[in-house]
């Protein structure tokens, strides 16, 4: 596979994987040379405002509040365009599948990314594409750990699902012919991915303060009584940039609800090129992988 000719990419990166009650894992998906122009645009954005590395976590202030605005921008011309998806996977950690003790972050980081990859590499793009897949190199995830349970996820599911000879490690499953780890600073695309999975993230746990925040808004343009919205000031600073995505997709009739939590697909709605999957269990068999026997049970 290694000899093959790389036609796509995906840039990927994860938020609060291993804590709080939310979790996120965001991946920018492309042919190379739509990649390579996106990445030129996104360069110009946040060089423009000397931006050496956008970072969710860091969002506040005017200037990164309209970088982020204008990088979903171009996202969403991008995408209405075909020429990307962002597919952005969230899960609940305390729904049914994920409230075990003894719960392996890790594995279920693993088990994430594979239904993540399965969704977009099988189903959103060319069977014949040849994939290149630069996740951002964190300092507390070691990739090759990751990988490992990937491979095992991957084999799992091959000989359950697909009916193929066993050994099928993720990299073959999905004709990934180079994993990457890069440094963010170094990607504008890997940026953005921290900015679809920071923004998912924030909006599930915010999402009810939001809805208040637009009622406020709403009652001030059109005079009506303000319904008071009780944020903190980093909340205030980030619900426009929320907006912004939500307009986006309103706009380009990409399908999206905000109405009984934060940013998801619709499940009944074909998977639009700004896709929020939130996660839901699969049956009482659904259960995450626990430290101490992490390969038990089913995938």
């Amino acid at each position: 596979m290694s000899n093959q000719q790389i036609t796509h990419c995906g840039f990927s990166d994860e938020s609060s994987w291993n804590d709080g009650r939310y979790r996120s894992i965001s991946m920018v998906t492309g042919t190379v040379d739509a990649l390579k122009a996106m990445q030129s645009e996104l360069d110009n954005v946040l060089g423009e405002r000397n931006i050496k590395e956008f970072k969710w976590k860091d969002l506040k202030g005017e200037k990164k509040i309209q970088a982020a605005i204008q990088m979903f921008q171009i996202a969403g011309r991008y995408a209405a365009a075909d020429e990307c998806r962002i597919d952005t996977l969230i899960w609940d950690s305390q729904d049914t599948r994920h409230d075990v003790v003894g719960r392996d972050d890790l594995q279920n980081l693993g088990r994430m990314y594979y239904h993540l990859s399965r969704n977009v590499f099988h189903k959103k793009w060319p069977s014949n594409a040849v994939w290149m897949l630069l996740p951002d190199e964190h300092h507390e995830i070691h990739w090759g750990s990751l990988e490992q349970c990937l491979d095992a996820v991957s084999m799992k599911r091959t000989q359950l699902s697909f009916s193929v000879e066993c050994g099928l490690g993720y990299r073959n499953a999905f004709n990934i012919a180079e994993i990457k780890p890069v440094e963010s600073q170094k990607y504008r695309l890997t940026q953005l991915a921290d900015l679809f999975a920071g923004v998912s993230v924030f909006s599930w746990n915010n999402h009810v303060i939001f809805r208040s925040w637009q009622s406020e808004q709403s009652a001030q343009q059109s005079f009506f009584e303000i319904v008071p919205c009780i944020a903190s000031k980093n909340s205030r600073e980030r619900f426009p940039v929320l907006q912004e995505i939500v307009n986006i997709c309103r706009q380009r009739k990409f399908a999206l609800s905000t109405e009984s939590g934060g940013l998801r697909t619709p499940a009944y709605r074909a998977s639009p090129p700004i896709n929020f999957w939130f996660y839901q269990p699969q049956g009482k068999y659904d259960k995450s992988p626990v430290r101490d026997k992490a390969r038990a049970g089913r995938w």
